[in-house]
């Protein structure tokens, strides 16, 4: 408990937590103000429309956050700062022209498609694509600099300028899914200009990273070989989180996919952004106690930490679960237009779904302290396949709630692979075996 608490700083614990309940406000805010102007198929179009900006951004620049998370405490602690942030510089310079040029192919093919509206569609994409990619690569790379307040306040101001904006831009263009769209993307725009301004800050505080630095070629190397399997992992994730829209898209219609996207909103978000402050505020931690996985005793006491972190959360998200059982009908009343309140028995179905997916996502924390993030491939895969699947077979038989069941099975069999891929991981690793051995014989 000490080596953690070394770690945190309670101050920064207190701002994160208000900026997070901030968020969770603004989420349900932004629900209901927004499913008060859109009708259910508008709000369908925009849920399919960021589907696709955030497989751009997921599968581009990801992988870097992954890796400025992983990579800070360790640079920082051998002093390769400056090193660290031109791999940085360099890696998202590549992932900004990756997006532009797939950008620029898929709204040349929505113009030969639909000129008059899907060329529009990917045009604002592409961009929000873009600005939502680079907002959560510093949103990374700041937590892992234990800048947690600004992090925070961000997470905060993002979650609030969303609706105002949307409000703006469909009293100006009127109700319709571009106008949401330019929302989201103005919003991303305010928010990444703040992180930049906040980053150079601290850029210009500090000397070392004012002056220019070489690239070192070994830590570029070892961020972009770590940062590799999520290039793989973004478009698996994409599928777990974004096949259902898709799905009820092909076999139904963008009604059943804004109704489904507000049952999603209430139900996983909030449980997604629980999950997200205890990482904001436990993986830099976690990873400045395992340090570069060289240390026995440091990377064994990461493990326990990680595996304490999940049960604790699979707990609290049993727990939010049986609330909303209870309580579906009220949150819907209080918190969406009274069009979309016909599928508020569903609300439990996304909550569960949303916990066993992060749940598995803390899990695999196990394989990044060991640097070893290859290990969850397999989870990955199969559980992208799986989703795959029973996301097309829920929403051609059943619709909305098939669909809302698939994604429990499905999140629950990826949770349970990663647990039995991340226990044999650390009871096979030499550096854990050995620590746990002498652990043992000093007893």
């Amino acid at each position: 408990m000490r080596v953690l608490a070394n770690q945190l700083r309670w101050h920064e614990l207190l701002w994160v937590a208000a900026g997070q309940l901030g968020s969770i406000a603004g989420v349900a805010v932004g629900v209901r103000v927004i499913t008060g102007l859109l009708a259910p198929g508008a709000y369908g179009e925009v849920a399919l429309d960021i589907t696709v900006a955030t497989l751009m951004a997921q599968v581009a620049l990801g992988p870097i956050g992954h890796a400025a998370e992983r990579f800070f405490a360790s640079a920082s602690e051998a002093g390769e700062l400056p090193a660290f942030v031109n791999s940085m510089r360099r890696q998202l310079k590549r992932a900004s022209l990756i997006i532009l040029v797939f950008g620029g192919g898929l709204g040349g093919c929505a113009w030969i498609i639909a000129p008059e509206q899907a060329a529009a569609f990917a045009l604002a994409a592409t961009v929000f694509a873009l600005l939502s990619g680079a907002e959560s690569v510093f949103d990374s790379t700041q937590n892992a600099a234990r800048q947690r307040i600004i992090v925070a306040l961000h997470q905060a101001l993002r979650s609030w300028l969303r609706p105002a904006l949307i409000a703006v831009m469909v009293l100006y263009f009127g109700p319709s899914s571009m106008a949401a769209i330019l929302g989201y993307t103005f919003a991303s725009a305010i928010v990444l200009t703040s992180q930049v301004v906040a980053f150079r800050r601290r850029i210009d505080r500090q000397r070392s990273f004012a002056r220019p630095a070489a690239l070192n070629a070994d830590l570029h190397g070892d961020m972009v070989r770590y940062a590799s399997p999520f290039v793989v992992w973004g478009a698996l994730a994409w599928i777990q989180s974004s096949s259902d829209r898709w799905a009820l898209q092909l076999f139904n219609t963008p009604t059943e996919v804004g109704l489904y996207a507000v049952v999603y909103q209430l139900g996983a978000y909030p449980i997604a952004i629980l999950f997200s402050t205890i990482g904001q505020i436990a993986a830099p931690a976690i990873f400045a106690i395992a340090g570069d996985a060289t240390d026995r005793a440091r990377v064994h006491s990461a493990i326990r930490w990680v595996a304490s972190i999940a049960a604790g959360l699979l707990l609290t998200g049993a727990a939010v679960a049986a609330v909303t059982v209870a309580a579906h009908g009220a949150i819907f009343a209080l918190l969406v237009a009274p069009q979309y309140a016909s599928v508020s028995y569903l609300l439990p179905l996304a909550v569960l779904s949303s916990i066993f997916l992060n749940v598995g996502y803390v899990i695999g924390w196990i394989a990044l302290v060991l640097r070893r993030p290859k290990l969850l491939l397999a989870s990955r895969v199969g559980s992208a396949a799986l989703t795959l699947l029973l996301n097309g077979a829920g929403a051609f038989f059943l619709g909305l709630p098939g669909v809302l069941a698939a994604g429990v099975v499905s999140a629950a069999a990826y949770c349970g692979w990663t647990i039995l891929t991340c226990v044999r991981a650390a009871r096979s690793s030499s550096v854990s075996t050995i620590y746990v051995r002498g652990e043992a014989d000093a007893r």
